[in-house]
């Protein structure tokens, strides 16, 4: 984690109204051009439900993963007032679950950081991210603290260079060693915005901080938001205010094998 716990508190509550204002008013029946298997009633309703699911792990102190259906609450309301009081209720609801087991209590998920403090953090940059899909949908405007998009794209990641990730996506791994190098421009420290990721045989690896002494097969750089958003796939390079060189192939190799 790269941000306080106090940090993503706020955070994390914020982007329930944000998340809220960013399609507020349209029509929820429309389809989500980035997720085109859900509309944006089902968007919202799966950020609501991704929130309480991970309050209930943390308010049971869950060792294994939760039912789903042992979480309450879990259905998007059909009167807008009550639409927006639930979804704001959600991140509400999971900060404070961890403010009172405390972020280091054990409490189970998919990585290797089972600590409570892990579930505020991934559910807000599951917010911001589905937020994106929402204004990218409706054409409203989509900011996002450059801070906050360093550190979702330091999950992200992070999180593909899990080794129980290569169970999921064998694609991660390539047969020759690619390098690629992720730079972003307006964060104040130069080293807290750079990662050099190595994908081979053996899968990935990847580093803070720094860049691959030998060099990287391609290089993006650009604002964190975009970075992060080009890496999870919801805008194409061609759309987002980035700049690449080097083997554009490597990278395009990368996105279509890192996407979920």
């Amino acid at each position: 984690m790269t941000l306080t716990m106090d940090r993503y508190y706020a955070e994390l509550e914020a982007e329930g109204g944000r998340f809220v204002e960013a399609f507020d008013g349209a029509d929820l029946g429309a389809t989500v051009l980035t997720c085109p298997e859900w509309t944006l009633a089902q968007l919202a309703e799966h950020v609501g439900q991704a929130h309480r699911w991970a309050a209930h792990a943390v308010t049971t102190r869950a060792t294994g993963m939760p039912a789903f259906e042992d979480v309450p609450d879990v259905r998007l309301p059909e009167g807008a007032a009550e639409r927006v009081d639930w979804l704001r209720a959600g991140p509400r609801r999971l900060v404070a679950a961890v403010r009172e087991a405390g972020p280091d209590a054990p409490v189970w998920n998919w990585s290797q950081d089972h600590r409570a403090g892990f579930w505020v953090r991934r559910m807000l940059h599951e917010t911001v991210v589905h937020r994106a899909d929402a204004a990218l949908t409706t054409g409203r405007p989509f900011a996002v603290d450059p801070e906050v998009a360093v550190d979702g794209l330091d999950e992200w990641l992070g999180f593909l260079s899990l080794p129980a990730m290569l169970e999921r996506k064998p694609g991660l791994r390539a047969e020759t060693t690619r390098t690629l190098s992720f730079v972003a421009t307006d964060v104040g420290d130069d080293l807290a915005g750079r990662w050099s990721v190595r994908r081979g045989p053996d899968g990935v690896t990847v580093q803070r901080g720094g860049s691959d002494p030998r060099g990287a097969d391609v290089t993006v750089q650009g604002p964190a938001a975009d970075l992060w958003l080009v890496a999870v796939r919801r805008l194409p390079v061609a759309d987002a205010a980035v700049e690449v060189s080097g083997d554009v192939s490597v990278l395009d190799d990368w996105l279509a094998n890192s996407a979920f």
